[in-house]
């Protein structure tokens, strides 16, 4: 793989919903085809979590993709029309930034493009869910990123009270149900 030069698909502007369907459809198999070269230079390049891409797309029926794209609303299909012309977008950058054979299997480029793999994957597990699937996919994150933001705000206030305990050693309240009211009022 390291020698070969396999771009993604690009949708054309005027593409449909059946056009978009065999662009993913093209993508997902781009992304597998790909995916143990990029876990064994994640390894070689000590990547802190192996293996970096977990496991191939299942790639769905056309039939059932082409369905599950027509059910969903427009800026649903044009935001999957952009990313997949987003990744085309970036591995041409990669590739017109690292022409030569040398700088096109350098570590940081390998490693752009590892990320590039990545991602590409993310993206395409969830473009390819049907409308519910996404919006609780959606939720999901959300739920996630506020989890982490209240853990990490939680943390900080923490630290703060710790040094004002410090400060003030009459001041004892060291319990965590008054910063958890902050936070969660029920």
């Amino acid at each position: 793989m390291a020698d070969e030069f396999t771009s993604p698909p690009y949708p054309k502007d005027n593409v449909n919903v059946a056009g978009l369907s065999l662009c993913l459809m093209e993508l997902i198999d781009w992304v597998n085809g790909q995916i143990e070269w990029a876990n064994d230079e994640a390894e070689r390049l000590h990547a802190p979590e192996q293996p970096l891409i977990k496991h191939e797309i299942l790639k769905p029926k056309l039939s059932i993709l082409q369905a599950n794209l027509s059910n969903l609303p427009i800026q649903h299909l044009y935001r999957t029309f952009q990313l997949v012309r987003i990744v085309r977008e970036e591995y041409d950058n990669l590739f017109r930034n690292n022409e030569e054979i040398t700088s096109w299997n350098s570590d940081v480029c390998t490693l752009q493009r590892i990320m590039l793999l990545r991602s590409t994957s993310e993206m395409l597990k969830f473009v390819c869910l049907d409308k519910e699937k996404q919006e609780a996919w959606f939720v999901n994150k959300m739920k996630t990123g506020l989890l982490r933001k209240y853990k990490q705000t939680r943390h900080m206030l923490r630290q703060v009270l710790e040094d004002d305990v410090e400060d003030n050693p009459d001041d004892d309240d060291d319990d965590d149900t008054e910063m958890d009211k902050l936070f969660n009022p029920n």
